[in-house]
């Protein structure tokens, strides 16, 4: 008797697991009789194993994908591609997650996804684009988190406010060519993209207030050739990983909302906009490179108020109305070229002369040429933004056989300035320390030959230039501060 009910719970076990049957290796399904047929070939299949992809594509009769409504999670990808008839995706309305990718692109007659609207995990990429009929992604409302790259390119697509749920993207987040979105308000509880986060040629893309809760961005924000106005939805952003590119979007009158924005990693890119201030950024001390270029209202730079160092290179070209550079006050160093081109009525570069006083000491303060062109006189040459007054920082002592020297140490400083002015005749002396814009921030009197010392821990970070007169003569020697 025991001996034939252990046979009967093994039959039974077998037969379970005949019809639990599943793939276990990546299928392709390219015709509606396949996908019908999913169910009969895989009976009771309900978890397609890690690694194995479901594919549907070039199915030139797929109309539908009920078949496959006793899935609920696919280890592997999820294809869907290249079927011109396909309308819907609702017999996927069981599956919750997928393990790696799911691509939707290329089914031109699929108006919406709403047969997804249990799923809430992709493991790696969610790609959505060339579908050129689809006009929502509601079915989307229970996604939480997409694992490395979104993209989202579809020209019919009018919102995506089905991504409502979404609060992290691991990799890229690109939202690129969606001819008719005008708005990207779906995305308000995105709080971080790891990579980088593009929103480009989107015509009719007015704002971005739906990235209001977003607050880094690991990469690259690329913003390009959209209709915004301002970036008011970025009012909680403080960091950008990469590059910052506010390329092409004509109509921006205000980066008002990048205000809380304290780093940006790599290379600062604004052009072609109607900005006429870049105030916002008056919190970024260093960046890796700066563009300015063809801003037609923008007529001065004085949100880089707090720029000290910039570890690349700089091009300030073809801005038709910017008057001053006086912004760039306290930049210390570039490493790399120094181009101003082209801005017709630039006449005030004196910001720029303590830097050129402080390269002509040590050559290594620019780290590569300077090229000047096409500006007004007092920014048209190197020589000019060196004869700027107060800049000009020259030694009017007695020809080099006199024996006074003024020494300075150390250079750069933080707290305390040490000098001392040796010559030939002994007794007190005069000087004075004066910031960039020739205000007095010290004056006092020393004895020549001795040391002497004075604390400069409330200067802020910049250049400044040590003044010792003695009678009718003086020496200056330029110092900076670093914080």
């Amino acid at each position: 008797m025991k001996q034939l009910q252990l046979t009967a719970i093994l039959l039974f076990s077998f037969a379970i697991s005949i019809s639990a049957q599943c793939p276990q290796t990546s299928i392709t399904l390219y015709s509606q009789a396949a996908i019908d047929d999913f169910a009969i070939n895989y009976p009771g299949c309900t978890t397609i194993p890690s690694g194995v992809d479901v594919v549907v594509e070039n199915g030139s009769n797929v109309t539908n994908l009920d078949g496959l409504n006793q899935l609920t999670s696919i280890g592997g990808e999820l294809r869907i591609q290249n079927n011109g008839v396909l309308t819907n995706v609702e017999g996927l309305s069981q599956l919750t997650s997928i393990g790696r990718g799911l691509w939707i692109e290329s089914n031109n007659a699929l108006t919406n996804v709403d047969g997804l609207d249990q799923l809430a995990s992709v493991g790696t990429d969610l790609i959505i684009r060339y579908n050129d009929a689809l006009t929502n992604i509601n079915g989307l409302n229970q996604l939480t988190s997409v694992g490395v790259n979104l993209v989202i390119f579809n020209e019919a697509l009018t919102n995506i406010d089905g991504l409502g749920q979404l609060i992290s993207v691991g990799g890229d987040l690109t939202i690129f060519s969606n001819n008719s979105l005008v708005n990207i308000d779906g995305l308000s509880q995105l709080t971080s993209v790891d990579g980088k986060l593009d929103i480009s040629w989107n015509p009719n893309l007015i704002n971005i207030d739906g990235l209001s809760q977003l607050t880094s961005i690991g990469g690259n924000l690329e913003l390009t050739n959209n209709s915004l106005m301002n970036l008011n939805g970025l009012s909680q952003l403080t960091s950008v990983g990469g590059n910052l590119d506010i390329n092409g979007n004509n109509i921006l009158k205000n980066i008002d909302g990048l205000s809380q924005l304290t780093f940006i990693g790599e290379v600062l890119s604004i052009s072609g906009t109607s900005l006429s201030n870049i105030n916002s950024l008056n919190q970024l001390t260093s960046i890796n490179g700066l563009t300015l270029i063809s801003n037609d209202s923008l007529t001065h730079v004085d949100g880089l108020s707090q720029l000290t160092s910039i570890n690349g290179y700089v091009m300030i070209a073809d801005n038709d109305a910017l008057t001053n550079l006086d912004g760039l006050n306290q930049l210390m160093s570039i490493s790399n070229d120094l181009m101003l081109l082209s801005n017709d009525v630039l006449s005030e570069c004196c910001a720029l002369c303590p830097l050129f006083a402080a390269d002509a000491v040590d050559p290594t303060v620019i780290g590569g040429s300077v090229t000047i062109s096409s500006d007004l006189p007092g920014c048209s040459s190197e020589a000019d933004i060196n004869a700027c007054s107060p800049c000009g920082l020259v030694n009017t002592s007695t020809p080099e056989s006199d024996p006074t020297q003024l020494s300075i140490y150390p250079n750069p400083t933080k707290n305390t300035l040490h000098f001392q002015y040796d010559s030939p005749v002994e007794g007190l002396v005069h000087f004075t320390i004066k910031n960039h814009l020739g205000q007095r921030m010290t004056q006092s009197r020393f004895y020549t030959n001795q040391p002497t010392s004075v604390d400069i821990s409330g200067y802020p970070a910049g250049v400044y230039s040590l003044n010792v007169i003695r009678g009718k003569e003086s020496l200056s020697e330029l110092f900076s501060v670093s914080r």
